[in-house]
């Protein structure tokens, strides 16, 4: 009885399970056909759109359409919006998005009951850039989910508003709920829709953390234009220490800014001066030589090793630096790193030798 009784219960079980796996392929092919279906619609309003706007020939956009077209093209002219360079286009892009009902649509959506379609509303409202939304996306900061919070502050990036960004900053940074990743996707978003606000925000920020993030952005985005305002925090002693040192890590990779570099090489902390000593050696600034060997028998191991190694990628100029510390030995703290780098060096050598053969 009890035998049968658990052969009853396994073969439920199973059933279940292979009920449970059908009802997934079902739900995996449907939605594929659903995403398919978007796509290919996507495809062809963004084509007759394209058309309208280039010839004035709105035949093909005019008929009344679905409701799934409805969004589609919304979603659509979005699109054609954040890509175009033409302000004409924007114009006539932004116009069609209120009359046809669009930025009502989305405002309305802003208020509902579901945290990710007020998500969803609150970008679509930044990427119209209409600003009847300003209102209802600064109210949205105020939003009891935290994720919608961080989509209104995005959405307010494409409006080119530093101060009610640095809003939003500060508000996270007291609870702890901070990340930095969104926060640079949003400062990604106003260099590219507004670059002056974009540099105006470093002024406003207040966070530690967050001037950290916008100083790396700086150099991920590879903005020249900023090279004098990061000389200028590096040189600042009242600047807090790790700010400066991010500013000379973004010198390093936007290949700048040499001459406060090698000053930096005998500031007071030594994580500038390792910091320095690596940008330089990045660089690749040879005229930095000198000052790289008087930092080989500094008394930070971090600034010696950063320096010995800056030194070996500068060709032979600073090979011979190196060789002459371990030749002279007017200092153990220079020959020994120097000696561990030429080592290091050597074995590199050999291995690519090996790898070769």
């Amino acid at each position: 009885m009890i035998v049968t009784f658990l052969v009853a219960i396994i073969i439920i079980l199973a059933v279940i399970d292979l009920l449970a796996f059908v009802v997934l392929i079902i739900h995996h092919l449907i939605t594929s056909e659903i995403r398919r279906f978007n796509r290919r619609a996507f495809n062809y309003w963004k084509k007759a759109i394209t058309i309208a706007l280039n010839t004035g020939v709105r035949k093909n956009v005019d008929y009344p359409q679905t409701w799934r077209d409805y969004r589609i093209i919304g979603k659509v002219l979005r699109s054609i919006l954040l890509d175009t360079k033409d302000e004409k286009t924007k114009l006539k892009i932004r116009r069609t998005l209120e009359e046809r009902g669009y930025v009502d649509y989305y405002i309305r959506r802003l208020h509902s009951r579901w945290r990710w379609i007020r998500g969803e509303a609150a970008l679509a409202l930044g990427e119209t850039q209409s600003q009847r939304a300003l209102p209802h996306l600064v109210a949205a900061l105020d939003d009891k989910d935290l994720s919608v919070r961080q989509k209104a502050a995005t959405a307010l990036a494409y409006f080119g508003r530093p101060d009610m960004v640095v809003r939003m900053m500060d508000k996270l940074d007291k609870l702890g709920f901070v990340s930095i990743g969104w926060f640079k996707d949003v400062l990604y978003t106003m260099n590219k829709e507004h670059p002056e606000a974009f540099d105006r925000l470093l002024d406003t920020i207040k966070p530690l953390m967050l001037r950290k993030a916008f100083i790396e952005i700086i150099g991920e985005i590879g903005d020249y234009s900023n090279i004098n305002r990061l000389t200028n925090i590096l040189n600042d002693s009242s600047e807090e220490k790790e700010i400066r040192v991010s500013a000379v890590k973004t010198l390093g990779k936007l290949k700048s800014g040499t001459k406060s570099l090698r000053e930096a090489l005998t500031f007071e902390d030594w994580e500038i001066r390792a910091a320095a000593a690596k940008a330089l050696g990045d660089i690749g600034d040879v005229g930095a030589i000198a000052e790289l060997e008087k930092r080989l028998s500094d008394s930070n191991w971090w600034v010696r090793v950063n320096s010995s190694h800056a030194l070996a990628k500068l060709g032979s100029q600073g090979l011979q630096a190196l060789q002459r510390a371990v030749r002279e030995k007017k200092d153990q703290f220079a020959h020994d790193i120097s000696r561990q780098t030429l080592e290091e060096i050597k074995m590199m050598e050999k291995a690519e030798v090996l790898h070769a053969s």
